[in-house]
């Protein structure tokens, strides 16, 4: 049952985006429609980050010595100053294999 509906969540996940990538379909947005989109990538990049960076092995740790969330807080500020996304996240990773041996 389970594999059912796995496979029928598939093919109407899979339904609906070729319609409307495909072409089919002739939607227009609206441009304050584009600029609420436009936000939909940073919620969900949240919502997915915070809890690895907050609760890393399953519970939380709210000390600065979690190299997750100083790692994060660089990001964050290498984002805001550079404005260049591959400088940021190729930073960041070396910043965060460097803290993870250390810390």
């Amino acid at each position: 049952m389970m594999w059912l509906i796995l496979a029928l969540m598939a093919l109407i996940t899979f339904a609906f985006r070729y319609i409307l990538f495909s072409g089919y379909l002739r939607l227009e947005i609206s441009p304050r429609q584009q600029r609420f989109l436009g936000f939909s990538a940073p919620c969900v990049l949240t919502a997915m980050a915070t809890p690895i960076v907050f609760m890393p092995g399953g519970e939380l740790i709210s000390t600065m010595l979690n190299p997750y969330l100083l790692v994060g807080l660089l990001a964050i500020g290498l984002s805001l100053v550079t404005r260049h996304m591959l400088l940021t996240v190729t930073i960041s990773l070396l910043v965060f294999a460097l803290a993870t041996q250390m810390l």
